[in-house]
């Protein structure tokens, strides 16, 4: 009995764990409200990441919640 109760809390735990991903959507804008393409997205301490699209949108599936954002881009001055 004291095992099956340990297997279903278990089960149960797994499945809140499971639970707690995320999509994430947004756009990257510059100061003056104009969309960035190509800004790289990384969920930090992972390799999960991905970049803006031409009209600065991104989307990252199975994020952890909690998880923190790290944008980076890198401008060529001529």
């Amino acid at each position: 009995m004291r095992k099956t109760i340990m297997l279903f809390v278990l089960c149960v735990l797994s499945h809140s764990l499971m639970a707690q991903q995320l999509t994430i959507r947004g756009k990257v804008l510059d100061s003056d409200g104009n969309a960035l393409p190509g800004v790289t997205v990384m969920v930090v301490g992972t390799t999960t990441g991905t970049s803006t699209d031409i009209d600065g949108d991104y989307v990252l599936a199975n994020v952890q919640t909690g998880s923190k954002l790290r944008f980076s881009f890198i401008v060529s001055i001529r």
